[in-house]
């Protein structure tokens, strides 16, 4: 049900995917697009929106975004 849904919404899910970078304007406070490596490949995913499903806030924070657990994760590096 719920994989139906997501495909209907248009949504790619993009498992054992490592960021590499993130393209953001930090003055307007919009990610552009990401880096992204899977397997051997590198590529630029550009969309209108990007889910943070990392578990460690790891797009949110390589876009400077203000969060306290991104702040957290900072501290304890």
């Amino acid at each position: 049900m719920l994989g139906k849904l997501i495909m209907e919404a248009g949504v790619t899910i993009r498992y054992f995917t490592h960021i590499i970078d993130v393209d953001a304007d930090r003055n307007i406070g919009k990610i552009k697009g990401i880096i992204v490596k899977q397997a051997e490949d590198l590529r630029y995913v550009e969309t209108p929106f990007f889910i943070d499903a990392t578990g460690s806030a790891g797009i949110a924070m390589q876009a400077g975004a203000k969060c306290s657990y991104c702040r957290q994760l900072q501290k304890n590096k």
